[in-house]
């Protein structure tokens, strides 16, 4: 018994680091930094994960607002996620989630932009995330 929970505990640990690799900057490719540099003037402390083997996520604090932002090896912006108000979601949004949540809370919301300009939205109710899109359809997801 002891022995299936050492098991179960290191696959899930080896399943764990291998979905978001931690890096430094100095890992990290030049056209990364020279395009977070650009947009992010002083960011502050960021924390760098590898996405998967040709993206990059940054997390950080930007305008007293918690700021991700994914690029690809080569620079470019694939995605940018940034805390909002539970006030800045779409009121379908809100809608959506007092029809089918009754009385849920909204414990965080964020605005998600992809880098074909499409926006989305989440918010976490009941410790689960749910995508909307910018219209306030719910989306499926994979979390």
């Amino acid at each position: 018994m002891k022995q299936s929970l050492l098991i179960a505990c290191c696959v899930f640990l080896f399943a764990a680091v291998s979905c978001s690799q931690k890096l430094k900057e100095k890992d990290l490719p030049a056209p990364v930094l020279t395009a977070i540099a650009k947009a992010y003037p002083n960011p502050g402390k960021v924390s760098w994960s590898k996405e998967d083997e040709n993206s990059y996520e940054a997390s950080f604090t930007y305008n007293g607002k918690e700021t991700s932002v994914v690029y690809s090896k080569d620079g470019e912006l694939l995605e940018t996620e940034s805390e909002i108000t539970v006030n800045e979601l779409p009121a379908a949004v809100k809608e959506y989630i007092t029809k089918n949540y009754k009385n849920a809370k909204i414990a965080e919301a964020t605005k998600i932009i992809k880098k074909d300009g499409a926006i989305a939205y989440e918010a976490e109710v009941n410790k689960k995330d749910l995508l909307f899109d910018a219209s306030g359809v719910l989306l499926p997801t994979d979390k």
